[in-house]
């Protein structure tokens, strides 16, 4: 049996992670857009191949346009996630500044404005569209520091629970309210 070992390749740099981040925000609006707005998958598949050969140009390794799409998928996740990090930490702390360990990197910065906050944060409000009939209060929002120069500003909003009364039109839960500082 002719067994060869394929040497497993080096790990993609940082200067070819940001050629990966600087060349995909360029192409944003190719990569990103909907088949819908007339542009082919052919083309998109052209985009990676100029975005691998900039790639190659700057790193040691010979990457393919499958390895650089994954590479850029792995990026947007450990930013997700990273980012997550940080509002847990901020909620943990009571609203005060987060851990300072968690800051985001320039280039974390870079593709979480990318991606867009309902990447990141979800879709506000979920639930079935046909019960959400009452109003909404305006969300308020909070600001969550990035780095010292840089922020990332939230919307928070608050759940509303809905209930079916007997025609099943959704009414909203009220709950009484709570009195404090009365004794008995």
């Amino acid at each position: 049996m002719d067994t060869q070992k394929t040497a497993k390749k080096k790990n993609f740099s940082n200067v070819e992670i940001e050629t990966i981040t600087r060349e995909v925000e360029r192409n944003k609006i190719v990569l990103f857009g909907s088949l819908k707005s007339g542009i082919k998958g052919a083309h998109k598949n052209k985009i990676w191949t100029q975005i691998t050969s900039s790639v190659n140009s700057v790193g040691v390794e010979k990457r393919t346009p499958a390895e650089v799409k994954k590479k850029w998928s792995d990026i947007k996740i450990a930013t997700k996630r990273h980012v997550s990090a940080l509002k847990r930490s901020q909620s943990q702390t009571g609203g005060g500044p987060p851990d300072p360990s968690l800051q985001l990197t320039p280039n974390e910065e870079r593709v979480a404005t990318l991606i867009g906050m309902a990447s990141l944060e979800g879709i506000t409000g979920g639930g079935d569209t046909d019960d959400i009939h009452a109003l909404q209060a305006p969300a308020p929002s909070r600001h969550l520091p990035l780095s010292p120069s840089r922020s990332l500003s939230l919307s928070l909003r608050p759940t509303q629970s809905l209930s079916r009364c007997k025609r099943g039109k959704p009414s909203p839960v009220h709950q009484p309210p709570v009195r404090h500082g009365q004794g008995s």
